[in-house]
């Protein structure tokens, strides 16, 4: 039987700085696909970019339901 290939995915909020920052890193480093969630896009973009191609940024704000 073929082995199955599992992605492993996680989303860390607050990713623009400080423990956020840390746990997005320390996650693509370890071969997760990682979205970086927070309000700092320009420091975002450059974990994500410092994190590796598996990275990405995204602008919100997780305490205003709305937005």
């Amino acid at each position: 039987m073929p082995k199955s290939q599992t992605t492993k995915v996680a989303i860390v909020t607050g990713a623009a700085r400080g423990i956020g920052a840390g746990v997005a890193a320390a996650l693509a480093k370890k071969g997760y696909c990682v979205g970086l969630i927070g309000l700092e896009s320009d420091l975002m973009r450059k974990n994500a970019k410092a994190s590796g191609e598996r990275a990405r940024s995204f602008e919100a704000d997780m305490t205003d339901r709305v937005a």
